[in-house]
């Protein structure tokens, strides 16, 4: 038989077990409430806006050359993801009222912002989602709402560039064949974002097929396909402008341009072309530059990097192989200009040995042109 305080304990346990369980539900309850309301205010501030970069909270690009998409900071947590994937499955829990005009259509930009902030979290449960929204849709369920008009808008706003731009956003480099099939889709939207998702990636592989598919589709303009070819090879071509023709300093034999005749979509195919040969050449001058510089004025430091920016910005990945050649060399000081255009992924005070390690291991991925 228990003695009475061997049951006194175990209730005791059991009360504890009890207000710790209540206590860590309440708290589930009220965090979902909360982020309820934070989304929920957020689509009510984007008013249903159709503007941004084609869609709705997204901004032109800034320093990374790609569109961003206006963060919703509370949601882009970790804690956040059972219920951002609770509202693209099954949608928003709210009840409609004066604030939310349009609640089908409100639904679907919850959906849509879900899913840029589940993209955002980084979290390993975003990755399947994202590829199963990107090549199946989303199943809405029964809307109590079928028009002409809310299919209208969900194509509008399609939730499968959503989750074509989110893969940009996660960064998960086994994504580029999926993104890569989506350039075919039949959803001019889907096209653009996957388009410019392979650009984020930063898979050199990905140059080829984003030619050979974007370059003939009139949804993916000369300006975006400029945009994501420059924020994947990190070049910036000088051009100039004379009213309606358009004239490249870097390839003089492609002459002026007329404007309607996709100027951009023409550089880029006619670099692709001669690339090998036109980045070899430039580099060589722009190296002589910068050693001539160096040994001229060894301490103007502002003087060296100039000249060393301009094996950066003007000639961009295409040139790390050259620029490994170099540092293989003994040139040790050309290692940050390979942490700049790999992200980091070398740190800028790596050895020489470390950057020819990691070279050997990543090349397939980074190179463009063999030389």
């Amino acid at each position: 038989m228990k003695s009475p305080n061997h049951i006194n304990i175990v209730s005791l346990m059991l009360l504890i077990m009890f207000i710790f369980y209540f206590s860590s539900y309440c708290l589930s309850q009220d965090m979902t409430q909360s982020y309820s309301d934070i989304l929920k205010d957020a689509v009510h501030k984007a008013g249903l806006f159709r503007g941004g970069y084609h869609l709705v909270g997204f901004t032109g690009g800034m320093g990374n050359l790609l569109p961003v998409h206006c963060h919703i900071k509370e949601l882009e947590k970790k804690e956040a993801v059972p219920f951002l994937l609770n509202v693209i499955k099954n949608g928003p829990t709210w009840s409609a009222g004066s604030q939310i005009r349009r609640v089908e259509q409100a639904y679907h930009i919850a959906r849509c912002y879900a899913i840029l902030c589940l993209a955002s979290t980084k979290d390993s449960r975003a990755y399947p989602t994202l590829t199963d929204i990107l090549q199946n849709g989303i199943d809405y369920g029964d809307s109590e709402v079928n028009s002409e008009e809310l299919d209208l808008f969900r194509q509008e706003f399609d939730i499968r560039s959503y989750a074509a731009y989110g893969l940009g956003v996660f960064g998960d480099s086994n994504a580029r064949d999926i993104l890569v099939e989506a350039l075919q889709s039949e959803s001019s939207q889907v096209r653009i974002q996957s388009f410019l998702a392979l650009a984020r990636l930063q898979d050199m592989r990905s140059i080829k097929p984003m030619m050979d598919i974007a370059s003939n589709d009139s949804a993916i303009d000369q300006f975006t396909f400029n945009f994501g070819m420059r924020a994947i090879a990190q070049i910036n071509f000088q051009d100039k402008c004379f009213q309606n023709l358009v004239q490249f300093n870097d390839f003089p034999e492609l002459g002026k341009i007329p404007i309607d005749q996709d100027p951009w979509k023409r550089l880029w195919k006619h670099w692709y072309k001669v690339g090998r040969q036109w980045t070899k050449q430039q580099f060589e001058k722009k190296y002589d530059d910068w050693k001539e510089a160096k040994n001229k004025s060894p301490l103007a430091s502002s003087a060296l990097s100039f000249q060393k920016q301009k094996l950066r910005c003007q000639l961009g990945i295409a040139a790390l192989p050259l620029l490994i050649e170099k540092i293989n060399a003994g040139e040790t000081d050309l290692i940050d200009i390979v942490s700049e255009l790999t992200h980091e992924e070398i740190e800028r005070n790596a050895t020489k040995q470390e950057v020819t390690l990691w070279w050997q291991n990543n090349k397939e991925k980074w190179l463009i042109f063999e030389y």
